[in-house]
């Protein structure tokens, strides 16, 4: 085990797997159990970015959607999967402001839609469009 294990942190990290891991939940204390120290790099707005931080060599381990992981095979990102688990296929959820009159897909062409480009954000994004007959090209996608 290297002296040091670098973590990418996706998110703000204070909730869900990574809090956990870092508040030693069930008794657990990781760099114990690895016999390593830990450091929990924060920053990552989603796992695509961290491939890129995995290829510069400045992480060691994440957690990763199956999209990010099928972008690192043209990217040449030295990543070995370790394990997968099943994401819920039947719900994305999707928000607007608490005013806004976008209440369907439909009623989003021509409107501008935040995701970030080439994840699984993208994907769900796509398919959300296309109950309702519309593309990704009917829409302003700002990544």
């Amino acid at each position: 085990m290297p002296p040091q294990l670098t973590i990418a942190v996706i998110g703000d990290g204070r909730t869900g797997v990574w809090a956990s891991l870092r508040a030693g939940v069930g008794g657990r204390n990781l760099e114990h159990e690895l016999g390593t120290k830990i450091v929990w790099q924060p920053g990552f707005t989603a796992s695509l970015p961290v491939m890129e931080a995995i290829k510069a060599g400045s992480v060691d381990f994440t957690f990763a959607t199956a999209t990010a992981v099928v972008n690192t095979v043209p990217a040449r990102v030295p990543i070995v999967p370790l394990a997968a688990y099943p994401l819920p296929v039947d719900e994305v959820d999707f928000v607007v402001q608490a005013n806004s009159s976008i209440k369907t897909a439909a009623d989003l062409k021509g409107k501008e839609i935040a995701h970030q480009n080439g994840t699984t954000g993208t994907y769900s994004l796509i398919k959300y469009l296309e109950t309702a007959g519309l593309r990704l090209s009917d829409v302003a996608a700002v990544s």
